[in-house]
């Protein structure tokens, strides 16, 4: 799947400056068809260190104002950089972030796009750091950087697995960066098990403990660069570290839980579960509210085509 994304990229409709693919000691044979596929690819290899060392890797050998991260099996429509870098420009950001939806496709799969999300931006009423803190999230590839603006922020956690982009993307609200929202472009974040680390080969206890290296992470990094937060997005943050701690068994919260607030977030817990129920009753989905979720409408579908997905 790594050729269908650099072929991606290639027919961007802004040719990107350069396309740098770090294998991360992968044994299905990718380097040699990269190498058979193009010799304008630079290529890295290094011994599996897993995907923060590799996006480091890759950064630091990119020599571009902006940086785009891709996995290996990630696609986007072919207008994403010219779209996100006039808007960076235009707006003097330092980032930009779009819509993304999961999307079904691959050899001997059905092709079946899912719910559009972030088809607007989470809202003014928090701060993007809020947002974060209160359960919202975004992926490394529906969003475009400057590279100067990367460097402040520092490399990704490389003893994380699965969950680097959670804590990287901490590090990135708390700089309070200059953000711009980019609704006109898509990304496809392509569900399958062909050698994907989030797959069904990963157990839910696994995520569980990578969740709780994270969360420590995000607690040093507030209290290394103390924000000014709302209570609602304390009690949030809090609500959703002692779901860590259930799932994982080890400690993330800092401050013990009152006998109060343990009960309020053990019925807080129940409603979720029967809002979570009847949502996907209602609209077969459950993503909350911030994300804006939607089914692709034809110019999702129309960007999908172009791009040679549909």
């Amino acid at each position: 799947m790594v050729i269908e994304t650099i072929r991606n990229l290639q027919a961007q409709t802004l040719s990107p400056h350069e396309i740098i693919v770090v294998d991360d000691g992968s044994t299905d044979g990718s380097q040699e068809a990269i190498r058979t596929y193009s010799q304008d690819i630079t290529l890295i290899e290094q011994e599996n260190q897993g995907p923060g060392a590799a996006r480091n890797r890759g950064f630091k050998a990119a020599t571009g104002d902006l940086i785009q991260f891709m996995d290996s099996d990630d696609l986007a429509s072919l207008n994403k950089l010219e779209v996100q870098s006039s808007a960076i420009v235009a707006g003097d950001a330092e980032m930009a972030f779009g819509p993304w939806l999961h999307i079904h496709w691959g050899k001997g799969i059905e092709t079946r796009p899912t719910e559009v999300l972030q088809t607007e931006h989470p809202g003014g009423q928090f701060s993007l750091l809020e947002w974060h803190l209160r359960g919202w999230a975004l992926v490394l590839q529906n969003c475009l950087f400057r590279h100067s603006f990367l460097e402040k922020i520092g490399p990704q956690k490389t003893d994380l697995l699965g969950t680097e982009d959670w804590e990287f993307f901490n590090r990135i609200f708390l700089a309070n960066p200059r953000a711009v929202f980019t609704p006109e472009c898509l990304t496809l974040y392509r569900l399958h098990e062909g050698g994907k680390l989030s797959g069904s080969g990963t157990t839910a206890k696994k995520k569980a403990i990578e969740l709780t290296k994270a969360a420590r992470y995000i607690n040093l990094n507030l209290k290394n660069d103390p924000p000014s937060i709302s209570s609602s997005t304390i009690r949030s943050m809090r609500y959703r570290f002692w779901g860590i701690e259930r799932a994982s068994g080890g400690q993330v919260l800092e401050t013990p839980l009152s006998f109060l607030e343990h009960a309020s977030f053990q019925g807080t817990a129940i409603l979720d579960r029967l809002k979570q129920g009847l949502a996907r009753r209602l609209f077969r989905h459950s993503w909350p509210s911030f994300y804006h979720p939607c089914r692709p409408n034809s110019t999702h579908l129309k960007m999908m085509a172009d791009a040679g997905i549909i």
